[in-house]
């Protein structure tokens, strides 16, 4: 264990949802435990909202699986006014974040940055049932609930590939861009993670409409 690290030895259970935890070398501290996250309800209106984005997309039938994970009220995403280079299924307030992220945050950036349009955005992956990597206690990522997306990268009218992994830390109009785009999102997302925030963001931005407010 690297000097100054936390251990945790052990954790006594206090009163519903609460832990002692106990520290070698540091005082206990008493930490209220968060509900685990439920799969979000359908939304009626949400899907009424959506058919008016301009986004092709399919309604798909609410699942669960073994965990928690699942889906009510979501949708299957094939593309719209931007190309996707592969579909992804989305929580209705994922997807009608999209479409507003598409039209009010993406191309006018894309037009004010380079002169033209974003024709695709490439992803990799939306639905994932799995806990967040930073997470304690195994608390399920928004992933888990088709409530978060992962982009990876825009491609421009004419060809040119803009990838966050490459393009992020450097010191040009795609820089420049993608800063736009994340700070901008922030303002429709929840969530917007950049490469900044951890190694697991390195090659791409994290946007969902979780519970929690974060932009990093």
């Amino acid at each position: 264990m690297r000097k100054g690290s936390m251990a945790v030895v052990a954790g006594l259970c206090l009163a519903a949802g609460t832990v002692l935890v106990l520290q070698r070398g540091w005082p206990s501290i008493a930490v209220a435990l968060v509900p685990p996250p439920a799969i979000p309800a359908d939304s009626g209106q949400c899907l009424a909202d959506l058919s008016s984005s301009g986004l092709d997309y399919t309604p798909i039938g609410a699942f669960e699986e073994e965990g928690g994970c699942g889906l009510s009220g979501g949708v299957r995403l094939a593309g719209g006014p931007v190309a996707l280079n592969q579909d992804f299924i989305a929580s209705c307030p994922l997807a009608t974040a999209f479409a507003e992220f598409e039209a009010q945050v993406l191309q006018p950036l894309a037009e004010h940055h380079f002169g033209q349009r974003v024709a695709r955005v490439d992803h990799v992956g939306s639905y994932n049932c799995r806990p967040m990597r930073r997470a304690a206690f195994g608390t399920l990522s928004q992933h888990a609930f088709a409530n978060a997306l992962d982009i990876s990268a825009f491609v421009l009218e004419d060809g040119r590939r803009v990838a966050i992994g490459e393009a992020w830390n450097g010191d040009g109009p795609d820089a420049a861009f993608l800063s736009d785009v994340a700070r901008r999102a922030c303002g429709v997302f929840r969530v917007v993670l950049t490469p900044d925030y951890d190694r697991w963001h390195a090659g791409h931005m994290h946007f969902d409409m979780g519970p929690s407010r974060r932009c990093a």
